[in-house]
């Protein structure tokens, strides 16, 4: 089969500009492929993948995943005084509903949560993570005095 023919040359160009469209879009299906962050790649080993998103975050970003807030339904539960047609985030943060927060965690502007009690608040938390540009799982803690000795049924 040949591509190109000297009899028609009207056909060689309709078939060079289809050979370049389909050669530009096997090109881009591999570029966009090769775009994939390493570091959200499992196959990678720890250290290749923690270099690969250092070098992706700004300083801002890296600032970001030190900002800690309590839980959203711990937040719910704070102060019962406080005004709540205007903050809902009940006296933990008194310039931040729990939308504002929410809305931070999609853009990756906190690192980590306490208080959080429940697996589907965890999950949710983590959800709105994975929105982020950056998609960095938050930490979920608890802030126990002694760990959890002081709790019923636990070991002192």
């Amino acid at each position: 089969m040949k591509i190109i023919s000297k009899k028609h040359p009207q056909t060689n160009t309709i078939k060079m500009i289809v050979l370049g469209a389909v050669l530009m879009l096997f090109v881009s299906f591999k570029t966009a492929k090769n775009d994939d962050p390493i570091y959200l790649d499992p196959s990678k080993s720890i250290e290749v993948r923690v270099a690969d998103l250092m070098s992706r975050m700004t300083l801002e970003d890296k600032v970001y995943q030190m900002n800690q807030f309590v839980g959203l339904e711990h937040m719910k539960k704070g102060n019962p005084e406080d005004d709540k047609e205007n903050n809902d985030a009940q006296g933990f943060y008194k310039t931040l509903s729990i939308n504002d927060v929410t809305k931070m965690c999609e853009e990756g502007k906190i690192g980590s949560f306490l208080h959080v009690l429940t697996a589907k608040e965890a999950n949710y938390l983590q959800e709105l993570a994975l929105k982020s540009p950056l998609k960095i799982p938050v930490l979920i803690g608890i802030d126990a005095i002694h760990g959890n000795a002081l709790v019923s049924g636990k070991h002192q």
